[in-house]
């Protein structure tokens, strides 16, 4: 499994996370990253992302695939509590070395927030 180089930014009406450099392990589709005690899980496909994050807190999986709505899943883990979610994917661009994801967060049905996800890689 070869191992790659990261860059990414999630920008959220408020806030900005971003990694930058990070070491990652790419297998054909699939891209895997420990950040921040969480591991971090990428498949990409042809038209769809599948994100999961998982933590000693929570899980989260999102799915994002051009002009759809797709249920998604949270759970935070202690509390084996298990929230609605559901992912409004507005844009969905992927090329030969990243992608880039506009999409909307919705909540027990409810709207939270509107996301930009930018994720590059390099050998």
């Amino acid at each position: 499994m070869p191992k790659i180089i990261i860059n990414s930014s999630i920008k959220s009406s408020d806030t900005t996370d971003v990694i930058k450099n990070k070491q990652a392990i790419k297998n054909t589709d699939l891209i895997n990253f420990y950040h921040d005690g969480v591991n971090n899980k990428i498949e990409l496909k042809k038209d769809k992302v599948k994100l999961t994050r998982d933590s000693k807190e929570s899980l989260i999986i999102l799915e994002f695939e051009q002009d759809k709505t797709i249920d998604g899943k949270y759970v935070i883990k202690d509390l084996s509590l298990n929230m609605n979610i559901k992912v409004s994917t507005k844009k969905l661009q992927i090329d030969d070395n990243g992608f880039k994801i506009e999409y909307d967060l919705f909540i027990n049905d409810v709207y939270s927030d509107s996301f930009i996800y930018e994720f590059e890689w390099r050998c």
